[in-house]
C-alpha cells in the first residue's frame, strides 16, 4: 500500500510540474506575442504623431497671429514649415490639433479642426510641462488617445502650445481581441499540457516503478532465501547443544549439514554481491586475449567426466577457432554456469552439446540439452533474479535462482546478448553473442 502511495504521490507530482512548466512557456510567448503586437500597432501611431505634417500645417493657418512652431531639441519634427510654403500638405483625418494659450486653455481655429469640436476639446487635459514626449490620455473614461504636445513660439515671447492626438480605440480594441485569443490558448494549452504530462509522467515514472517492484521482489525473495540455510543451520547447533556428551562422529551428519549450509550461505552472499556491484557498474573486467576453444575446452572435459557417471552424452563442437578480448575468468564462470543449469535439468539418457561458430561479426556459444526443458512463461522469465521454473527441484539440487542471472550480467559486461529458447526435439538451447 506504501509503495503505491508513494508511485501515485510521485506520479501527481510529475504531473503538475509538467502542467506548470509548459504553463510558464505558454504564458512567456503569449507576453512576447502580446507585447510583439502592441509595440507594432502604436509604432505606426507613434509615427504619424512624430511625423505628422498638420503640426507645420497648423502653423502655417496661425501666421496671420504671428506665431511658428518651434523646433523640440530631439529634432523630430518631419518637415520644416518653411520647406512646405507653396506646397500645403495633406492633413491626416485620424489626427486632431487642439490650439492652446499660455494657459492651456483651447485656441478654436476653423481652419484647423472647426468649432463644431469645441466641446469635445474641452474634454482633454493638457499639461504644459509635458512637451515633445508621448503619451496616452483618456476620454470620458471610455475613448483612448494617444498624444503629443508641441510648443508655438511669437515673436520668442509669447507662447502657445499645439496638442495633437490619435485615437487609438481601434488599436486597443484589436490588443483585447489578442488577449482573448491569447487566454483560450492558454487555456487549450493548459488543458493539452495536462494530457501530455500524464502520458510523459507514466513514460517517466515507469521504470522507476519497474525498478521499485524489482527491488521490493529482490528484498524480499533474497531475505527468503537467506533465511532456509540460517534457519537449518541455527536449528542444527540447538539439536548438538542440546546433547554435549556426544562425540563428533555420532554427529557426522548434522555437523556435515551446518557446513553444507553455511557453504551454500556463502555462495549466495557472494552471488548477491556480484549482482549488486554489476548493477551499479563497479564490477571490473580483467580484459586479456583469450582462446575461446581452450577456455571452453577445459570446462567442458570436467563436464564430460561427470556426464559419464550420470549415464548423460556430452559432446563439443568448437568451429570458432579464433581468440576474443575477454575476461577469461567471467568467460568461466558463464560455461559453468550454463552447463550447471544443463545438468540440473536433464535425466540419465539425455545429452548436453556446446559449440561455438562466427556468425555475423559476432561469436556464437550454443549450449543446448534434451532435458525437461521449459515452458513458455517460464522461458520468459529465466533471466530474472531468484526466479525458478520448478522450485521443489531446485531446493533439491541446490540453487537459488541467481546462476542465470549472474550469466546474463556476464554477457552484459562483454557486449554481448544471451537468449535461451526451445530445442528440438526437446530440451532448452541457450545462445550466447560476443564480439568478435
Amino acid at each position: 500500500m506504501n509503495e503505491k502511495k508513494w508511485i501515485r504521490r510521485e506520479f501527481i507530482r510529475s504531473l503538475l510540474l509538467f502542467i506548470l512548466a509548459f504553463s510558464c512557456i505558454y504564458s512567456v510567448l503569449g507576453l512576447l506575442i502580446y507585447g510583439i503586437v502592441r509595440t507594432n500597432l502604436y509604432a505606426s501611431v507613434d509615427k504619424i504623431l512624430l511625423a505628422d505634417q498638420g503640426t507645420a500645417y497648423a502653423a502655417l493657418m496661425m501666421e496671420d497671429r504671428g506665431f511658428e512652431i518651434a523646433e523640440p531639441e530631439s529634432g523630430d519634427i518631419a518637415t520644416d514649415q518653411a520647406e512646405l510654403i507653396g506646397d500645403f500638405p495633406e492633413i491626416n483625418p485620424r489626427v486632431l490639433y487642439i490650439a492652446r494659450d499660455v494657459n492651456g486653455s483651447p485656441l478654436l481655429y476653423s481652419d484647423i479642426n472647426g468649432d463644431l469640436y469645441g466641446d469635445l476639446y474641452k474634454g482633454f487635459t493638457f499639461n504644459s510641462a509635458e512637451l515633445d514626449t508621448l503619451y496616452f490620455m483618456t476620454l470620458d473614461g471610455r475613448y483612448h488617445y494617444r498624444a503629443i504636445n508641441r510648443m508655438i513660439e511669437k515673436d520668442h515671447e509669447q507662447k502657445e502650445y499645439l496638442q495633437i492626438l490619435i485615437n487609438v480605440d481601434a488599436e486597443d480594441e484589436i490588443l483585447r481581441n489578442v488577449v482573448t485569443g491569447l487566454s483560450v490558448a492558454l487555456g487549450a494549452a493548459v488543458f493539452l499540457s495536462a494530457g501530455v504530462g500524464w502520458l510523459l509522467s507514466r513514460r517517466i515514472l515507469k521504470p522507476v516503478t519497474e525498478a521499485y517492484q524489482k527491488q521490493t521482489e529482490f528484498v524480499q525473495n533474497a531475505s527468503h532465501e537467506l533465511r532456509t540455510p540460517l534457519t537449518i543451520i541455527r536449528t542444527t547447533q540447538e539439536l548438538l547443544l542440546s546433547d554435549p556428551e556426544s562425540r563428533i562422529i555420532d554427529k557426522f551428519e548434522a555437523v556435515n549439514r551446518t557446513i553444507d549450509e553455511a557453504r551454500r550461505l556463502t555462495k549466495m552472499t557472494e552471488d548477491l554481491i556480484l549482482l549488486a556491484t554489476t548493477d551499479t557498474g563497479q564490477t571490473p573486467l580483467q580484459k586479456e586475449t583469450v582462446c575461446l576453444e581452450q577456455l571452453l575446452g577445459s570446462v567442458g572435459e570436467a563436464y564430460s567426466e561427470i556426464a559419464s557417471l550420470e549415464n548423460k552424452s556430452m559432446t563439443m563442437d568448437f568451429r570458432f577457432k579464433g581468440s576474443i578480448e575477454a575476461d577469461p575468468d567471467k568467460l568461466r564462470q558463464l560455461a559453468v554456469i550454463l552447463l550447471d543449469n544443463s545438468f540440473k535439468y536433464t535425466e540419465p539418457g539425455d545429452s548436453i552439446a556446446m559449440s561455438t561458430e562466427e556468425r555475423d561479426g559476432k561469436v556464437v556459444l550454443r549450449i543446448s540439452d534434451t532435458g525437461i526443458g521449459i515452458s513458455d512463461e517460464d522461458m520468459r522469465h529465466v533471466f530474472e533474479r531468484f526466479y525458478r521454473a520448478d522450485k521443489a527441484r531446485s531446493r533439491q539440487t541446490g540453487g537459488s535462482g541467481l546462476g542465470l542471472a549472474i550469466a546474463e550480467s556476464i554477457v552484459l559486461l562483454h557486449d554481448g546478448s544471451i537468449q535461451m529458447r526451445h530445442h528440438t526435439p526437446k530440451g532448452v538451447e541457450v545462445i550466447v553473442r560476443l564480439p568478435a
